[in-house]
């Protein structure tokens, strides 16, 4: 998500070779983050190939914010 939050959308593929991961893995937490509609995935096609492109919602980011909250004042008790 902090890459989202940053970048806003990312190809799939641009973001598992980013975090060093594996597609099923990165696959695997994406759809987590869908499941709470914190990202949303489309389809897009580039000359004969396809994309998948990663975006964060106005939820995701609302989510991530609030976590980053949280643990900035856990972090300074």
């Amino acid at each position: 998500m902090i890459l989202l939050e940053r970048h806003h959308c990312l190809i799939f593929a641009e973001l598992y070779k980013t975090l060093q991961l594996t597609r099923g893995s990165v696959d695997s937490h994406l759809r987590k983050l869908e499941d709470f509609n914190y990202i949303t995935r489309e389809v897009t096609f580039v000359n004969t190939s396809s994309q998948v492109l990663i975006c964060a919602t106005q939820a995701g980011l609302h989510a991530l914010q609030e976590a980053k909250r949280i643990w900035s004042k856990l972090l300074d008790f």
